[in-house]
């Protein structure tokens, strides 16, 4: 496997204590909206649960036809999509124009997550892989079309599980907090939400193999329905943006 520390042969490995502790206190920075502790202590959790599962997909990365550009600080997606000029010029329904219009207004978005990892005990191949998976998480939300609400957000935790970039047992800490802040005792909505995660969604992914193996960054002038047709991935006839909403979540708070 290959070697992911700079002054360590080990490998990354789940701690599900430590993950306990950075949900509460990610659960405390969105009560408080301390938009920066709830950035941090969300990575720290994806950190802690996801163990040994992205070296394995880095190993596979590693090991693809376009893992220099993949892996190349000039040439990879986070690099791309921080030219905010370039996907604004890009086709209308373009997933690069796309990308642009989810986030415009948010320039810091732009910069993706992974402005808050903490990288400094990474090699630099392997941290510049982790912030490529940070936006292809971000990649995942367009072809699926799923918004950046809570549900959302949920929705594409299923998705890169059911689409081999993720753990499943991440969820397990992500859907306690969707069904229970969102319904507010309206079951129609449970029962729907329900029918969404754990059916809709992983069929209709369930062609993709694993997200971060994929070549995105020949992807961002292509039109967002030949990609969807391409990866066989069907439109959502239960789900549609805004579904549900919590009104604490920050990721869309102005």
């Amino acid at each position: 496997m290959s070697r992911v520390y700079k002054n360590s042969s080990r490998t990354p490995s789940v701690a599900f204590f430590k993950a306990f502790v950075s949900f509460v206190r990610f659960r405390f920075s969105s009560y408080r909206k301390d938009k920066t502790g709830h950035f941090r202590h969300a990575l720290d959790l994806l950190e802690h649960l996801s163990g040994d599962y992205p070296v394995r997909t880095f190993t596979r990365l590693k090991a693809t036809n376009f893992a220099r550009q993949a892996l190349d600080e000039e040439q990879y997606l986070p690099t791309l999509l921080s030219k905010t000029n370039e996907l604004k010029a890009l086709p209308k329904n373009s997933l690069g124009r796309l990308y642009y219009e989810l986030n415009k207004g948010k320039e810091d978005i732009f910069t993706t997550l992974s402005s808050h990892m903490y990288i400094e005990k990474y090699t630099d191949e392997y941290a510049r892989f982790l912030r490529r998976n940070f936006s292809v998480h971000d990649m995942v939300h367009l072809v699926m079309g799923f918004d950046r609400s809570s549900f959302g957000e949920a929705n594409v935790g299923v998705a890169l599980s059911h689409g081999g970039a993720s753990p499943h047992w991440k969820n397990l800490f992500l859907m306690p907090l969707v069904f229970s802040k969102i319904f507010e005792g309206k079951w129609e909505f449970f029962r729907l939400s329900w029918k969404i995660i754990f059916s809709e969604t992983p069929k209709r992914c369930e062609a993709i193999d694993n997200w971060d193996l994929i070549h995105w960054e020949t992807l961002l002038n292509k039109d967002i329905n030949q990609i969807r047709k391409e990866m066989k991935i069907p439109e959502a006839v239960l789900y549609s943006p805004k579904l549900f909403f919590i009104k604490e979540d920050l990721v869309n708070a102005e």
